[in-house]
C-alpha cells in the first residue's frame, strides 16, 4: 500500500477518537531502530508526519529500550497512557506486542506494517481495532524524492540500510521520484545531484555527508 492510502486509513482511525473528544495523539512504535534507518519506517513516519500537520495532531516516534517483546508491549503502553489514538509498528518482530496490545487497549487502533498479530502459540488474529497494512516502499520513495525536486531542492542524500531489501527499493524509488520530477519541472541535465550510500544495520549515522546535501533521506 502506498504512502498516501496508508494515510487515509490514519485519518480514518484518527476520526474514531476524535469522534469521543478525546486527546488525539498519533505514535509511531519502532522494533528499536532509529526511524532513519528503515525504509518502511520512513515510509510509515512520513505519512503519519503529513497526517498529523494537516489535521493539527500532535505525533511523536518512540523507540523501546530494547527489542524484546516485553520492550515493546511497554512502549506500547506507555503511548497509550499518553493518550495515543493511533499506535503504529511494523514487522514481525512487533507480532506478539501487538496481538496483546489489540486486547488490552481497545479504545486504541492499532496499524501494523508488513505483518499480522500473532499469539505465542503462533494463532494469528486481527481485531477490531488493528489493521495490517504492507506498505510498497518504492512508491513511498518515488513520492518522496519527487516531492523533494518539487519543493525546490536540488542536492539530495539518500542513506540505506546495507542489505536491507526495503532499504533498496525505497531508495531507488527516491531515485527515480527525483529524476521524474526535475522532468516535469523542464530542469537542465546535472541540475540535480543525489549522494547514496549504505550503513549497517546497528551503525549510528555521526556524519551525514560532506558536501552540504540540502535534503537528506
Amino acid at each position: 500500500m502506498g504512502a498516501l492510502s496508508w494515510r487515509s486509513v490514519v485519518a480514518a482511525a484518527g476520526r474514531l477518537r476524535k469522534e469521543k473528544t478525546e486527546p488525539v495523539d498519533l505514535v509511531l512504535v519502532t522494533d528499536g531502530s532509529e526511524v532513519a534507518s528503515d525504509a518502511v519506517y520512513q515510509s510509515a513516519w512520513n505519512g503519519l508526519a503529513q497526517y498529523g500537520d494537516e489535521s493539527g495532531l500532535k505525533y511523536e516516534a518512540s523507540v523501546p529500550a530494547g527489542r524484546t517483546t516485553e520492550d515493546y508491549e511497554n512502549t506500547i503502553k506507555e503511548a497509550a497512557q499518553k493518550g495515543a489514538s493511533v499506535i503504529v509498528c511494523a514487522g514481525t518482530s512487533m507480532s506478539r506486542a501487538v496481538y496483546d496490545a489489540q486486547r488490552d487497549w481497545k479504545d486504541v487502533r492499532f496499524l501494523l506494517l508488513e505483518a499480522e498479530p500473532v499469539s505465542e502459540s503462533g494463532r494469528s488474529r486481527l481485531r477490531g481495532n488493528t489493521e495490517s497494512l504492507e506498505i510498497d516502499v518504492s512508491e513511498a520513495g518515488y513520492l518522496a524524492g519527487y516531492a523533494a525536486v518539487q519543493a525546490g531542492y536540488t542536492h539530495l542524500g539518500y542513506i540505506g540500510q546495507k542489505n536491507e531489501e526495503n532499504g533498496t527499493k525505497y531508495g531507488t524509488g527516491y531515485a527515480l521520484g527525483a529524476e521524474a520530477a526535475a522532468a516535469d519541472l523542464g530542469l537542465g541535465e546535472n541540475s540535480i545531484t543525489l549522494d547514496y550510500t549504505y550503513r549497517k544495520k546497528q551503525q549510528r549515522i555521526t556524519v551525514v555527508f560532506g558536501k552540504n546535501q540540502k535534503l537528506v533521506w
